[in-house]
């Protein structure tokens, strides 16, 4: 889960966290993947795709990112 460079990094870490849990939720309850597949990682502004906080780079940098093994 990644969040936009606009407020307090601590709190967007935690909601970044919460969006990335929030998905992985998803995919056990409605998609019946075993919870033991999924793992779920907040990253909150670190890791943004487009510098700013213009309205284009904050809708860019609000996202979830899935890899598979």
């Amino acid at each position: 889960g990644h969040t936009s460079a606009v407020g307090n990094a601590a709190y967007n870490l935690s909601l970044s966290d919460k969006r990335a849990k929030a998905v992985r939720n998803v995919l056990i309850s409605t998609f019946g993947i075993a919870a033991n597949r999924v793992s779920a990682k907040g990253y909150g502004e670190t890791m943004l795709k487009v510098a700013g906080t213009s309205a284009n780079a904050n809708r860019q940098n609000r996202r979830i990112e899935a890899t598979f093994n």
